[in-house]
């Protein structure tokens, strides 16, 4: 599977790259939602996105309505350390960052 990961905060960032091709998939790594929205188009066949919900500038849900504009079939997973946990009409699950090994189940369920 080929994900997106767009987190401002880089432990958890290189956590998530490091967990996700240990599993076998491709990532593209980023750290804030314009960035990530720029390179997507140039890394065809993405099929999942584990976006953070805080960041400065664009956050998660200005990600998640490009997505749902631009790319609706793409499976998108909210990770969070808000609480309550927000809620997109894109996302298909919004995960704790407490319990990141949900957020994988998550995107292929």
């Amino acid at each position: 599977m080929r994900l997106v990961v767009v987190d401002d905060n880089q432990p958890i960032r290189m956590l998530l790259d490091a967990w996700a091709t240990g599993v076998g998939h491709e990532v593209l790594v980023t750290l804030e939602s314009v960035a990530a929205a720029t390179a997507w188009d140039g890394w065809a066949g993405t099929e999942g996105a584990l976006v953070d919900w805080m960041m400065p500038g664009a956050d998660g849900g200005v990600l998640l309505d490009w997505l749902a504009e631009h790319h609706p079939d793409i499976r998108c997973v909210i990770l969070t350390a808000r609480s309550p946990l927000p809620s997109h009409p894109h996302a298909a699950a919004v995960i704790h960052k407490d319990h990141l090994d949900d957020a994988m189940a998550a995107l292929t369920e």
